[in-house]
């Protein structure tokens, strides 16, 4: 049991902050990856969206709304390149009030992390079916 979400042995949760290559190993290795990030999505605090596949690429190769984006942009270009690109891929997207560093998510992304799990939990459920 993670939080309120039951998952199975086969998933993996990582932060992977602003750590860069070193996640490409893993990206390689996996059929399927969701990320999770707030972004610039011109769009009020706590609004939600998720980009799945070919959406989840364009959004990462055209907005660079926080240095996160950046390193998911290359790291799935770097897969890419070696023809191991996630079959099953999606970024779940929250904007925040700012882009600014902090150490917690503000009031806003706060009530939005129930719907972001609500949706990746659906998401994983979908790819299994």
């Amino acid at each position: 049991m993670r939080g309120d979400f039951c998952f199975s042995d086969n998933v993996s949760i990582r932060d992977g902050g602003t750590i860069g290559l070193a996640l490409l190993p893993e990206i390689e290795e996996t059929d399927q990856l969701i990320v999770i990030d707030a972004g610039e999505l011109k769009d009020t605090p706590g609004a939600m969206r998720v980009f799945e596949g070919e959406a989840m690429d364009k959004h990462l190769s055209a907005s660079h709304g926080s240095v996160h984006e950046v390193a998911m942009s290359d790291l799935l270009e770097a897969a890419a390149l070696m023809g191991r690109t996630p079959k099953d891929r999606a970024l779940v997207v929250v904007q925040p009030k700012s882009l600014d560093w902090g150490d917690a998510p503000t009031e806003s992304v706060a009530a939005a992390i129930p719907k972001a799990c609500k949706t990746i939990a659906s998401l994983i459920e979908g790819w299994r079916s």
